[in-house]
Protein backbone atom coordinates (compact mmCIF):
# COMPACT_ATOMS: atom_id res chain seq x y z
CA UNK A 1 0.00 0.00 0.00
CA UNK A 2 3.11 2.30 0.81
CA UNK A 3 4.32 1.74 -2.47
CA UNK A 4 0.73 2.79 -4.28
CA UNK A 5 0.47 5.71 -2.15
CA UNK A 6 3.87 6.67 -3.41
CA UNK A 7 2.74 7.00 -7.01
CA UNK A 8 -0.30 8.60 -6.20
CA UNK A 9 1.88 11.23 -4.98
CA UNK A 10 3.98 11.54 -7.87
CA UNK A 11 1.52 12.12 -9.94
CA UNK A 12 1.13 15.76 -8.45
CA UNK A 13 4.84 15.96 -10.14
CA UNK A 14 3.32 15.41 -13.78
CA UNK A 15 2.59 18.20 -15.62
CA UNK A 16 -1.04 19.84 -15.33
CA UNK A 17 -2.68 20.66 -19.10
CA UNK A 18 -1.73 23.76 -20.92
CA UNK A 19 -3.78 26.87 -20.94
CA UNK A 20 -4.86 26.43 -23.98
CA UNK A 21 -6.55 23.53 -23.55
CA UNK A 22 -8.40 24.38 -20.51
CA UNK A 23 -9.46 27.32 -22.28
CA UNK A 24 -11.04 24.83 -25.12
CA UNK A 25 -12.64 22.86 -22.65
CA UNK A 26 -14.21 25.72 -20.65
CA UNK A 27 -15.76 27.05 -23.97
CA UNK A 28 -17.02 23.20 -25.25
CA UNK A 29 -18.80 22.94 -22.04
CA UNK A 30 -20.98 25.87 -23.29
CA UNK A 31 -24.47 25.02 -25.01
CA UNK A 32 -23.55 27.20 -28.03
CA UNK A 33 -20.41 26.95 -29.68
CA UNK A 34 -18.99 27.50 -32.83
CA UNK A 35 -15.90 25.91 -34.59
CA UNK A 36 -14.45 29.60 -35.40
CA UNK A 37 -14.37 30.19 -31.61
CA UNK A 38 -12.63 27.12 -30.98
CA UNK A 39 -10.55 27.56 -33.91
CA UNK A 40 -9.57 30.86 -32.43
CA UNK A 41 -7.99 29.37 -29.25
CA UNK A 42 -6.90 26.22 -31.17
CA UNK A 43 -4.61 28.71 -33.49
CA UNK A 44 -2.74 30.40 -30.21
CA UNK A 45 -0.83 27.26 -29.76
CA UNK A 46 1.10 26.19 -33.24
CA UNK A 47 1.82 22.78 -32.07
CA UNK A 48 -1.84 22.39 -31.80
CA UNK A 49 -2.78 23.55 -34.71
CA UNK A 50 -0.33 21.51 -36.93
CA UNK A 51 -1.70 18.84 -34.84
CA UNK A 52 -5.02 19.14 -35.92
CA UNK A 53 -4.18 19.62 -39.59
CA UNK A 54 -2.24 16.42 -39.68
CA UNK A 55 -4.82 14.97 -38.29
CA UNK A 56 -7.54 15.39 -40.42
CA UNK A 57 -5.77 15.34 -43.49
CA UNK A 58 -4.38 11.43 -42.51
CA UNK A 59 -5.44 8.74 -44.50
CA UNK A 60 -6.96 7.53 -41.33
CA UNK A 61 -10.09 9.56 -42.06
CA UNK A 62 -9.84 9.57 -45.54
CA UNK A 63 -11.48 12.97 -46.65
CA UNK A 64 -11.39 13.56 -50.27
CA UNK A 65 -9.43 16.96 -50.37
CA UNK A 66 -6.26 18.25 -48.32
CA UNK A 67 -8.10 20.57 -45.55
CA UNK A 68 -6.07 23.55 -44.27
CA UNK A 69 -7.89 25.35 -41.97
CA UNK A 70 -8.34 24.39 -38.52
CA UNK A 71 -11.63 26.06 -38.41
CA UNK A 72 -12.91 23.49 -41.16
CA UNK A 73 -10.90 20.79 -39.25
CA UNK A 74 -12.99 21.25 -36.15
CA UNK A 75 -16.03 21.16 -38.01
CA UNK A 76 -15.53 17.62 -39.67
CA UNK A 77 -13.78 15.82 -36.88
CA UNK A 78 -16.44 17.57 -34.06
CA UNK A 79 -15.64 19.60 -30.90
CA UNK A 80 -15.12 16.34 -28.94
CA UNK A 81 -12.61 14.38 -31.35
CA UNK A 82 -10.91 17.73 -30.93
CA UNK A 83 -10.28 18.22 -27.38
CA UNK A 84 -10.16 14.29 -27.06
CA UNK A 85 -7.08 14.36 -29.05
CA UNK A 86 -5.53 17.73 -28.33
CA UNK A 87 -5.39 16.06 -24.39
CA UNK A 88 -3.62 12.97 -25.48
CA UNK A 89 -1.12 14.87 -27.82
CA UNK A 90 -0.61 17.17 -24.64
CA UNK A 91 -0.24 14.58 -22.57
CA UNK A 92 2.49 12.73 -24.52
CA UNK A 93 3.96 15.79 -25.32
CA UNK A 94 4.63 17.15 -21.72
CA UNK A 95 6.32 13.52 -20.53
CA UNK A 96 10.05 14.40 -20.51
CA UNK A 97 11.44 10.79 -21.97
CA UNK A 98 15.23 11.91 -22.04
CA UNK A 99 17.20 9.33 -20.98
CA UNK A 100 14.89 6.47 -20.97
CA UNK A 101 15.25 4.00 -23.24
CA UNK A 102 11.83 3.16 -24.16
CA UNK A 103 9.95 2.08 -27.49
CA UNK A 104 7.63 4.81 -27.32
CA UNK A 105 6.94 3.96 -31.56
CA UNK A 106 6.20 0.68 -30.51
CA UNK A 107 3.78 1.80 -27.54
CA UNK A 108 1.78 4.14 -29.44
CA UNK A 109 1.49 2.22 -32.27
CA UNK A 110 -0.01 -0.28 -29.98
CA UNK A 111 -2.15 2.40 -28.77
CA UNK A 112 -3.32 3.59 -31.92
CA UNK A 113 -4.13 0.02 -33.44
CA UNK A 114 -6.49 -0.41 -30.35
CA UNK A 115 -8.31 2.38 -31.13
CA UNK A 116 -8.77 1.55 -34.77
CA UNK A 117 -10.11 -2.08 -33.81
CA UNK A 118 -12.68 0.27 -31.24
CA UNK A 119 -13.73 2.10 -33.86
CA UNK A 120 -14.27 -0.57 -36.13
CA UNK A 121 -16.37 -2.77 -33.93
CA UNK A 122 -18.51 0.52 -33.67
CA UNK A 123 -18.55 0.81 -37.18
CA UNK A 124 -21.99 2.16 -38.72
CA UNK A 125 -22.89 3.57 -34.86
CA UNK A 126 -23.11 7.72 -34.26
CA UNK A 127 -19.44 9.27 -35.80
CA UNK A 128 -19.45 11.41 -31.82
CA UNK A 129 -19.53 7.20 -30.19
CA UNK A 130 -17.18 6.33 -33.09
CA UNK A 131 -14.44 8.82 -32.29
CA UNK A 132 -15.05 8.39 -28.74
CA UNK A 133 -14.22 4.73 -28.92
CA UNK A 134 -11.20 6.01 -30.93
CA UNK A 135 -9.94 7.66 -28.51
CA UNK A 136 -10.80 5.65 -25.85
CA UNK A 137 -8.70 3.00 -27.58
CA UNK A 138 -5.71 5.63 -27.91
CA UNK A 139 -5.44 6.37 -24.16
CA UNK A 140 -6.42 2.76 -22.83
CA UNK A 141 -2.60 2.01 -21.05
CA UNK A 142 -1.67 5.44 -20.79
CA UNK A 143 -1.24 4.39 -16.74
CA UNK A 144 1.70 2.94 -18.16
CA UNK A 145 2.96 6.19 -19.04
CA UNK A 146 2.94 6.94 -14.97
CA UNK A 147 5.50 4.04 -14.35
CA UNK A 148 7.90 4.96 -16.91
CA UNK A 149 8.01 8.46 -15.64
CA UNK A 150 8.10 7.82 -12.39
CA UNK A 151 10.23 5.29 -11.73
CA UNK A 152 11.49 4.17 -15.16
CA UNK A 153 14.12 1.81 -13.48
CA UNK A 154 11.83 -0.12 -11.95
CA UNK A 155 9.48 -0.47 -14.98
CA UNK A 156 12.38 -1.51 -17.00
CA UNK A 157 13.12 -3.98 -14.41
CA UNK A 158 9.31 -5.82 -14.22
CA UNK A 159 9.42 -5.57 -17.85
CA UNK A 160 12.70 -7.19 -18.89
CA UNK A 161 12.08 -9.84 -16.09
CA UNK A 162 10.13 -13.38 -16.03
CA UNK A 163 6.78 -11.35 -16.01
CA UNK A 164 6.98 -10.03 -19.06
CA UNK A 165 3.31 -10.91 -20.14
CA UNK A 166 1.99 -9.51 -17.17
CA UNK A 167 -1.20 -9.33 -15.47
CA UNK A 168 -3.00 -6.65 -13.10
CA UNK A 169 -2.38 -8.81 -9.94
CA UNK A 170 1.64 -8.81 -10.68
CA UNK A 171 1.94 -5.19 -11.59
CA UNK A 172 0.30 -4.39 -8.27
CA UNK A 173 2.16 -6.66 -6.36
CA UNK A 174 5.81 -5.48 -8.26
CA UNK A 175 4.49 -1.55 -8.35
CA UNK A 176 1.92 -1.08 -5.29
CA UNK A 177 -0.64 -0.16 -8.20
CA UNK A 178 -1.75 -1.51 -11.54
CA UNK A 179 -1.56 0.68 -14.88
CA UNK A 180 -5.55 0.59 -15.02
CA UNK A 181 -5.61 2.21 -11.52
CA UNK A 182 -3.02 4.95 -12.14
CA UNK A 183 -4.51 6.02 -15.94
CA UNK A 184 -7.49 6.38 -14.37
CA UNK A 185 -5.62 9.00 -11.55
CA UNK A 186 -3.94 10.55 -14.57
CA UNK A 187 -7.19 10.92 -16.75
CA UNK A 188 -8.35 12.37 -14.17
CA UNK A 189 -5.50 14.99 -13.60
CA UNK A 190 -5.81 16.00 -16.91
CA UNK A 191 -9.74 16.32 -16.90
CA UNK A 192 -10.35 13.47 -19.42
CA UNK A 193 -14.72 12.49 -20.31
CA UNK A 194 -15.81 10.36 -17.53
CA UNK A 195 -16.45 8.10 -20.41
CA UNK A 196 -12.68 7.44 -21.48
CA UNK A 197 -11.71 7.27 -17.52
CA UNK A 198 -14.01 4.20 -17.10
CA UNK A 199 -12.41 2.52 -20.49
CA UNK A 200 -8.77 3.19 -19.00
Amino acid sequence: MDAYQNLVEKLHELPSQPAVLRRLQSLISQEEVSSHQAAEIIEMDQGFTVRILRLVNSPFYGFSRMVVSVEEAITMLGFNAVHQLLLTSSLMKSMDWQGKAVNLHAFWKHSFGVGVAAKHLLYGMDKHIMDEAFICGIVHDVGRLVYIKTDFKKYAAFHAGPKRATSLNEEREFFGADHQVLGQLLAGKWNFPESVRTVI
